[in-house]
């Protein structure tokens, strides 16, 4: 069997739509109720990923949302091969904000990184932005669209495996060692076979 090309990805998206909730429940298969403290910097996390044309390592970055850190998103995004984007359905502000996001990808890693839309926490009543803007929306950047729910754990493996298809089928590079991607002051915390974090320190 061939070993799993690397592969960094970025998940990005506003603070509070579910970010480390979606990359906890894929990577760890657990989830809590308790509301996250917003991420600071960035936490990494790994997982195999397993599908027909092959394995693929996916080492993504969970990022910070909050306005103020936009600036220092940059260093996060260095080699990173595709990047999540995630919107709330239950906050539309979140939704609009994706071009942006898009926007500041594209200026970082340029108009050829794969992109993939997760609309997270769909297990909430009273969506407040329609499957046909979403659709519409990914079609003009080019990216696949998954309605997820962290909580009930729907399309959650779904949506890493598209990035993973993606990947092996655009012939991305195996991208080296993709922690050297990671902050210099990090500490790596080992979770259960196959699965690593990585959790940026930051100044409280």
């Amino acid at each position: 069997m061939e070993a799993a090309i690397a592969h960094k990805v970025v998940v990005v998206g506003d603070s509070g739509v579910g970010k480390t909730a979606l990359l906890l429940r894929f990577v760890q298969g657990t989830y809590t109720e308790k509301s996250y403290n917003g991420t600071i910097g960035g936490t990494y996390m790994a997982k195999i990923v397993t599908v027909e044309e092959g394995a693929v390592n996916l080492k993504m970055w969970d990022t910070a949302g909050q306005e103020r850190f936009r600036s220092m998103l940059r260093m996060y995004y260095r080699n990173a091969s595709a990047a999540l984007l995630c919107c709330d359905l239950s906050e539309r502000r979140t939704f609009l904000s994706l071009a942006k996001w898009v926007e500041d990808l594209r200026e970082s890693l340029g108009e050829g990184v794969i992109l993939d839309i997760a609309c997270t926490k769909n297990d909430l009543k009273g969506s407040r932005v329609s499957i046909q803007e979403v659709t519409s929306f990914a079609e003009q950047v080019g990216a696949n669209v998954t309605f997820t729910s962290a909580k009930s754990c729907e399309n959650v493996d779904l949506v890493f495996e598209k990035i993973a298809r993606r990947l092996l089928k655009e012939g991305k590079t195996d991208a080296a060692d993709q922690q050297e991607g990671a902050a210099p002051d990090s500490v790596a915390i080992s979770l259960h076979d196959g699965v690593q974090a990585r959790r940026a320190r930051c100044a409280c």
